[in-house]
């Protein structure tokens, strides 16, 4: 019987073929230009849709057995409806679980290098996954066990000035109360935040429909033209490696760091990951021990943009729970 991989997020549906123990015929698809979930399966397989479904989502299971968005206007995942379109659900969990998984097992083709691994007298086994996006997730691997988090929950660390001050304007910006987490920074939107309170500290004008895409357009570095935007790709930085610092420690995880999500794949493409920035923050200057364990940690920009697809295979190979 055919498999199907699914990854099914709020803007976005996945979905391959699982071939040779591999997802294959990947394909992306908007989730707006569907009814629902078996309304994009059968554009995805054709005439013969149905089979086994191993899916990963954003969503949240409900007792009434639904899995929901936040958001109203998304999809409703109706396992009961996809068994009537003929689809015998083998697997449905987290996304970032599955992408976790993924990401230890991308090969090295899909892996940018930011740090290599060294040697360690205690061998470690315990690993940390961030996935910088929409939002910010958290996760730690260890062998086959994903520990999932609200990791990206947690107040936004910070140890300069410049950070306090920016953390207290992006409070500013935000649309509601809450102290600032570190996905109000470390993220898509985050980073538009951060653009404009690099703005306002700086006296600039900026348009409140700035987005990440206008953002790292104006600071590649062809161009130069906008320097507030280099400044909140400095600070983007800075803040992804205290929070992967912290990560590291709390979670006793310093066998290797794995970092993916769209907004890290923007900067590898544009050639924008700031690695200087980036280590400065995550070494940072803890005790000897702490120090010496997180330079050696092998560090991986996983840049696969099916690696939860490739999760879903390896949570297979697993068997039943």
């Amino acid at each position: 019987m055919r498999v199907v991989l699914a990854d099914i997020g709020g803007t976005h549906a996945r979905f391959a073929i699982l071939e040779d123990g591999a997802p294959g015929q990947a394909r992306k698809m908007p989730v707006a230009d569907y009814e629902s979930l078996p309304e994009a399966l059968r554009e995805y397989c054709g005439d013969d849709a149905g089979g086994t479904l191993y899916m990963a989502t954003a969503a949240w299971p409900y007792p009434d057995g639904t899995w929901r968005f936040a958001r109203p206007d998304r999809w409703v995942i109706e396992t009961q409806a996809l068994e009537q379109a003929g689809w015998k659900v083998g697997w449905i969990g987290n996304d970032f679980a599955a992408g976790a998984r993924g990401a230890l097992a991308a090969p090295a083709q899909s892996r940018y290098q930011i740090q290599p691994e060294r040697p360690q007298e205690i061998v470690q086994t315990r690993n940390v996954v961030l996935g910088s996006g929409t939002g910010l997730g958290l996760a730690y691997v260890d062998g086959t066990q994903v520990q999932e988090t609200y990791g990206g929950h947690m107040e936004v660390p910070h140890v300069t000035d410049e950070q306090h001050t920016i953390i207290k304007l992006v409070r500013r910006l935000k649309s509601d109360d809450r102290p600032v987490s570190a996905e109000d920074i470390i993220s898509g939107p985050g980073l538009a935040l951060l653009y404009k309170a690099v703005c306002m500290i700086h006296g600039q004008s900026f348009a409140e429909n700035d987005n990440l895409e206008n953002i790292l357009g104006s600071a590649a570095p062809a161009e130069q033209a906008n320097m507030m935007a280099g400044h909140a790709l400095r600070l983007y930085h800075e803040f992804l490696g205290l929070f992967a610092h912290q990560a590291a420690i709390f979670g006793h995880a310093y066998a290797g760091l794995y970092l993916d999500g769209g907004v890290l794949h923007k900067l590898v493409e544009r050639e924008s990951f700031d690695r200087h920035s980036f280590l400065s923050y995550f070494i940072g200057d803890p005790l000897p021990l702490i120090k010496t364990q997180l330079q050696a940690m092998r560090v991986d920009l996983v840049t696969d943009p099916f690696v939860t697809l490739r999760g879903l295979v390896e949570i297979m190979k697993d068997g039943p729970e």
